[in-house]
C-alpha cells in the first residue's frame, strides 16, 4: 500500500466538510469488543512457522478459536483472521488487519451469523464491475448521528480524486470509472458524523482500499 498515498489522506480527512473542532473515534465500542475476541492471550496457541518472520496462529478456547498470520518482527497481526464460536461454527468473525505507519489498523470486519453477514454490525467493502465503471459499496456499523460527509478519496497512477458517496440504508455506494490497463486503485472511504454526546466533536469511519 502507498503510505505516503495515505498518510495524505489521512491529513485530509481530518478537515475535510467539517467546521468542528475535534475528531473522536466512533468505533472505540465496536472494536473494542474485536480486541477481545482477537487477544491472543485468551487462546491456547499452537503455531507453524511460513518463514523468517511469518507464522501461522491457531488458538483455541472454551469458546471461540481463532487463525491467523502473525508477523514476529513488528509484533502485529496482519492480513484476514477468523474467530469462530466452537458451539457454531456459522458464527464466526472475519478481521482485516493492515500495518499502517506501524500501527495495527482493523481494516474490515465481517461478521457471520448462521452463515449469512450481518451488514448491520460489519465494516467492509464491496467492488462490482458495471459496463465501464466500477461500483464501490461500503457497509459501516449502522447508526443514527447525523452525517457530515461520506466520500471516497481515491487515487489512480499518481492522480487523486474525490467522489462523494451515495447513503442506501446500510451501506454507501460510490461509482469510479474503471480505469484502462489494469490499473490499481488505492484510496479511502471516509464517513464523518455528529457526535451525540459532544457537540463540538466529529466521529469518523475508515476504510482503506487496496
Amino acid at each position: 500500500m502507498n503510505k505516503k498515498f495515505l498518510g495524505y489522506m489521512a491529513s485530509l480527512i481530518l478537515i475535510v466538510g467539517c467546521t468542528k473542532s475535534k475528531k473522536e473515534n466512533t468505533e472505540d465500542t465496536f472494536l473494542g469488543s474485536v480486541d477481545t475476541f482477537t487477544n491472543l492471550n485468551k487462546y491456547k496457541i499452537n503455531e507453524k512457522i511460513i518463514n523468517d518472520s511469518i507464522v501461522s496462529i491457531e488458538g483455541t478456547n472454551r469458546n471461540f478459536t481463532i487463525q491467523g498470520n502473525f508477523n514476529k518482527r513488528s509484533n502485529k497481526k496482519i492480513d484476514w483472521w477468523q474467530v469462530v464460536d466452537r458451539k457454531d461454527s456459522t458464527n464466526k468473525l472475519k478481521i482485516q488487519y493492515l500495518l499502517f505507519e506501524e500501527k495495527n489498523i482493523v481494516n474490515q470486519i465481517k461478521s457471520y451469523k448462521k452463515g449469512k453477514i450481518d451488514t448491520l454490525n460489519s465494516k467492509f467493502y464491496l467492488v462490482k464491475s458495471i459496463d465501464d465503471s466500477l461500483k464501490y459499496s461500503f457497509y459501516l456499523p449502522l447508526r443514527k448521528n447525523k452525517i457530515i460527509s461520506s466520500k471516497f478519496y481515491y487515487q489512480i497512477e499518481a492522480k487523486e480524486y474525490i467522489q462523494v458517496c451515495n447513503k442506501r440504508f446500510n451501506h454507501y455506494e460510490c461509482f469510479v470509472k474503471n480505469p484502462n490497463d489494469n490499473k490499481v486503485i488505492l484510496g479511502v472511504f471516509s464517513e464523518a458524523m455528529e457526535n451525540s454526546k459532544h457537540e463540538n466533536d466529529i466521529d469518523i469511519s475508515e476504510i482503506y482500499i487496496e
